[in-house]
């Protein structure tokens, strides 16, 4: 272990810890049946607690992601078929849908096509989506009531208003 990661092993170990317990606390609740939406959870808690200050980890792009990947991934689920080749483009379009509908609303955080992929494979659950929605709600809480006590843990600088603040964006 070099000096600069002893500088921030307090940040590491705090973060990763929170990480750990949150998603705990969602898979006790929610359950282990829908284990592509839990994979994507645990991406999204990744990026809130490992990348703080990230464009992926902004509250409006987590709330706002994970809600068009939940509504795109339930219209795919309404599209279930026993066509291998339906199935196929029907997941294809689910995903392309997801991520232009993330450019348009400038709301970057690439778990939301885990979580319209996951909803179209393994089905409607208003147990899964509520929890799923909580769990959102909670991390985002979580993430805003610690924003600048914790560290960007990859390229290991504080979360600052500079860095968390709305970045311009071109097109």
């Amino acid at each position: 272990m070099n000096i600069s990661q002893k500088k921030y092993i307090s940040h590491i170990i705090f973060q990763i810890l929170l990480a750990t317990v949150l998603f705990f606390i969602l898979i006790y609740f929610v359950g282990l049946r829908f284990k592509v939406t839990l994979a994507t959870i645990g991406a999204t808690t990744f990026i809130i607690f490992i990348s703080p200050g990230s464009e992926s980890a902004r509250s409006r792009n987590v709330i706002l992601g994970t809600i068009i990947g939940c509504i795109i991934g339930y219209i795919g689920w309404l599209f279930q078929s026993d066509s291998h080749l339906f199935l196929a483009l029907s997941y294809s379009i689910v995903i392309g849908v997801t991520a232009i509908l993330l450019v348009v609303f400038r709301c970057f955080h690439p778990p939301a096509a885990g979580y319209s992929l996951g909803i179209a494979f393994e089905g409607y659950n208003s147990r899964l989506i509520i929890g799923l929605l909580i769990m959102i709600v909670v991390l985002v809480l979580v993430h805003e009531a610690f924003g600048y006590h914790l560290v960007n843990l990859i390229e290991r600088k504080k979360v600052t208003k500079l860095n968390i603040r709305k970045k311009k964006h071109s097109l």
